[in-house]
């Protein structure tokens, strides 16, 4: 598991644009398609990405963040970053779910929003339901409704009913959040 930070050339807002924002994603939605990364959170900030992940069976780390940075800058169609990138060892004590949660406060914190889940280029595999965090798939990735896992344990159906809920929920802001950045890139338009 490795948190990867990585820069913009001359730290330029390019992914400020939600469209630029979200091309990123789909890159790294691709990267877990062809077996290099799992990722378990990331934000794109204005100026740089944070992103947790687990290395795939079919890169070594420099090749898989070169792949990232190399497609991304290739669709939007110019230099995009900085040289080089940090990165970070996370050791089997670390709390997953506790580097998540920086990861994806991150704009909370720059003071782009005032809490985190506001933020779209940003997510983690994680669902803070009421009684902590339940595994849940990357946005966009969403299965239906009836064919997710339930939660098990002596509060399995409370805490189902609550998580599918809680899904559904998200899934609608989501959605209605990028309706109303569409509508707003289409004035800017006119």
């Amino acid at each position: 598991m490795y948190v990867l930070t990585t820069v913009t050339a001359d730290r330029q807002p390019v992914f400020n644009s939600f469209h630029h924002a979200r091309l990123l994603v789909n890159v790294l939605r691709e990267q877990q398609m062809l077996d290099h990364a799992q990722t378990l959170a990331f934000v794109v900030m204005p100026d740089h990405l944070h992103w947790l992940m687990q290395l795939g069976s079919k890169v070594d780390l420099s090749s898989c963040m070169r792949n990232v940075k190399a497609l991304s800058a290739q669709r939007l169609g110019m230099p995009v970053w900085q040289r080089g990138f940090h990165d970070r060892a996370l050791r089997k004590e670390d709390d997953l779910p506790a580097v998540a949660r920086y990861i994806v406060s991150n704009p909370v914190r720059a003071g782009i929003v005032t809490r985190t889940g506001l933020y779209p280029p940003g997510d983690a595999i994680w669902v803070y339901a009421l009684e902590g965090p339940v595994a849940a798939p990357m946005r966009g990735q969403w299965p239906l409704l009836q064919d997710m896992a339930a939660p098990t344990g002596p509060a399995a159906p409370t805490t189902c009913f609550r998580y599918k809920f809680l899904l559904h929920i998200r899934q609608l802001a989501y959605g209605f959040f990028i309706f109303l950045q569409y509508l707003i890139c289409i004035n800017c338009r006119h």
